[in-house]
């Protein structure tokens, strides 16, 4: 399992554009058959095995701006798309509220 920077940040570009994997608004988000397919076009993509083109991202939250935490690995900044993916849709009670 060979992974330059360049094939890292192909990975998390490939991830980005499958809102389906990452985003709880997608419509799609729960379907598992349409994850299993944004993977396979994935690893079809990058020219690897579905395992291996899986990964697992993390970005903590609710911490104080003392305790957030600065990465220094090379391909942090581009996967803060992450970074507001659990914020709340607005409803139709916030709507009018407005």
């Amino acid at each position: 399992m060979d992974w330059d920077n360049k094939l890292c940040f192909q990975l998390i570009e490939e991830y980005r554009l499958n809102e389906v994997l990452w985003d709880p608004k997608n419509p799609s988000y729960y379907s598992k058959n349409l994850k299993h397919d944004a993977w396979c076009s994935i690893s079809k993509n990058l020219n690897k095995d579905v395992e291996e083109a899986k990964v697992k991202n993390s970005i903590g939250t609710g911490k104080g701006a003392n305790e957030i935490y600065q990465s220094k690995w090379f391909a942090y900044e581009a996967m803060m798309f992450l970074q507001d993916r659990d914020d709340p849709r607005s409803t139709i009670r916030m709507a009018k509220n407005r």
